[in-house]
């Protein structure tokens, strides 16, 4: 992976066996693909494509997929983003939020990621408005990252996902209550 992105600004949200979710720069995005389809990737409809009726809303950018049997697939995105709980629609996080992705960078074996706050909300974004639950994959790394919950301005970046839903859903997280978040949510009024 290493290579493919020498010279390329980016940021990695998701890094497992299977699949590398990836923030790119937009000018770097031609360069990046050029370099997969050199490796043997070929790029397939995503997940989120506008082909699978996906709509994008505030200026976002389509995500990319690639593809090379045997080894992990590849998306790319221009931010952090999340699906809304409205059918197939995506949005980009606040403004502020998408700024630290770019201003608070971690580094892990020579590759850069994004900070173990924002990785954390993109995981509660997922499992809210994506997932609609907290698989057992999403519940250990949560409670690996526990300790962040409670971090001031995590609190702050969650407000700007979860509005007036921040505190009862960091409270269920903190309780360990993963299987009642969502039903909760859809029930909340008091924004």
């Amino acid at each position: 992976m290493k290579g493919l992105l020498t010279d390329i600004d980016y940021r990695i949200v998701i890094n497992t066996d299977d699949k590398c979710i990836l923030i790119l720069s937009g000018k770097d995005i031609p360069l990046f693909c050029e370099r997969l389809v050199q490796k043997g990737y070929s790029e397939s409809v995503h997940r989120f494509s506008s082909r699978k009726g996906f709509g994008f809303l505030y200026g976002m950018s389509e995500p990319l997929l690639y593809e090379k049997q045997g080894e992990k697939s590849i998306e790319i995105y221009m931010c952090l983003a999340s699906c809304c709980l409205e059918a197939k629609r995506m949005l980009p996080f606040e403004r502020s939020i998408q700024k630290k992705v770019w201003e608070s960078k971690k580094e892990n074996g020579g590759l850069f990621y994004i900070s173990e706050e924002l990785s954390l909300l993109y995981v509660l974004s997922e499992c809210m408005f994506e997932k609609r639950r907290f698989d057992s994959k999403a519940v250990s790394l949560i409670e690996s990252k526990k300790e962040i919950i409670k971090n001031e301005e995590f609190m702050e970046m969650c407000r700007k996902v979860f509005f007036g839903y921040t505190g009862i859903l960091l409270k269920k997280i903190d309780e360990g209550s993963y299987e009642s978040v969502f039903e909760s949510y859809l029930k909340f009024a008091d924004y």
